[in-house]
């Protein structure tokens, strides 16, 4: 998938799912293990808006997404059979929001 091409250049190990909800789509990115995670939390919401930015540009579908969320997760696994999931870090950012900048630099 070429969304999930362009996030692992900028993000390190990324699972990007698309879900449909309704009548628009929502996409939804989890950055798993990632050092951002350890990043105050307004740095935190920038990464995810660059995330979220990188997703939105890269998809051929793009006019169709109402929304997309980006998550920071955590996965461990111990002793090969135990799993721990963690993702409390959640942003998300209306089809506004991720373009607001290109639309500024157009003007």
């Amino acid at each position: 998938m070429v969304v999930q091409q362009a996030l692992v250049k900028d993000a390190g190990k990324v699972q990007v799912n698309l879900q449909m909800t309704g009548q628009s789509e929502v996409m939804n990115i989890d950055v798993v293990n990632s050092p951002w995670r350890n990043l105050p939390a307004e740095e935190q919401r920038s990464k995810a808006l660059e995330v979220g930015r990188v997703a939105y540009e890269n998809f051929p579908s793009r006019s169709r997404l109402q929304a997309i969320r980006v998550t920071l997760g955590l996965h461990r696994t111990y002793l090969g059979i135990f799993h721990y999931d963690n993702t409390t870090d959640a942003f998300g950012f209306t089809i506004p929001e991720l373009t607001a900048e290109q639309n500024r630099a157009e003007r």
